[in-house]
């Protein structure tokens, strides 16, 4: 009698993950796995920035500003049509986020606007888009009536653009994590967009907004939140 090993499949629990494990190349909705072994579906961004690995936690449409899910920060648990990722409504629970976060591959946030897959990579360009060190910004969670300084990889707003920037943050109440361009705070305001609005809320939140930001410019706008991290599997 011939005995054959049966070799578990490794449950990848972040797009990072799908990518070492699997070596997917193609942008798409993958199955991943939260920290009890549930499977559940997202989307996965493995083209738009070589070298990192991205899975999606949320997007909404700028029409739906205004939604209990859309408005609070990541601190609540307000998963919205998370067995359905959508670009229009959709966010993951907190206990998904959760194991995302936590995964070890997990090192970086971003936030992007209209993320479109008919683009290709899935990005236009890296206009109105915002990468943050999860180790530079351990708050991704936050709900506080606070600014909170992080230091970000990379940030463009209408075009102009910082690298390696402090920038205040804020999540509290009814306020989605995001950061408002007219705030200063001791030693954190390194990026300055000539002709912002006063209190001007950019990649969430938008009480004050600007059409010329991408993704406040019309009510299909939408906004996405990521979790990622760098991947070595090349080819």
């Amino acid at each position: 009698m011939v005995f054959h090993e049966q070799v578990a499949k490794p449950k990848p629990k972040t797009c990072t993950e799908v990518r070492e494990y699997y070596k997917a190349k193609v942008n798409g909705f993958y199955s991943i796995y939260d920290s009890t072994g549930y499977p559940f579906s997202t989307y996965c961004d493995f083209e738009s920035d070589p070298g990192f690995a991205w899975t999606l936690v949320e997007s909404y449409a700028f029409a739906r500003r205004g939604y209990s899910s859309f408005r609070s920060p990541f601190y609540y648990n307000r998963a919205y049509l998370e067995c359905r990722p959508n670009w229009q409504s959709f966010r993951l629970s907190k206990v998904k986020m959760t194991s995302i976060y936590n995964a070890k591959g997990t090192t970086h946030i971003r936030a992007t606007c209209n993320f479109n897959p008919s683009y290709g990579s899935g990005l236009i360009d890296h206009r109105d888009y915002m990468r943050v060190p999860k180790c530079r910004f351990p708050h991704f969670f936050i709900c506080r009536n606070a600014w909170y300084c992080g230091t970000v990889d990379y940030i463009n707003v209408r075009g102009y653009s910082c690298r390696n920037c402090r920038v205040p943050f804020k999540a509290y109440g009814s306020m989605h994590l995001h950061t408002d361009l007219s705030i200063r705070i001791s030693n954190c305001r390194d990026f300055k967009v000539p002709g912002a609005k006063r209190n001007e809320d950019v990649f969430g939140y938008y009480g004050t907004y600007s059409t010329g930001f991408r993704c406040a410019h019309n009510t299909t706008s939408t906004t996405n939140w990521w979790l990622g991290g760098t991947t070595l599997i090349r080819g």
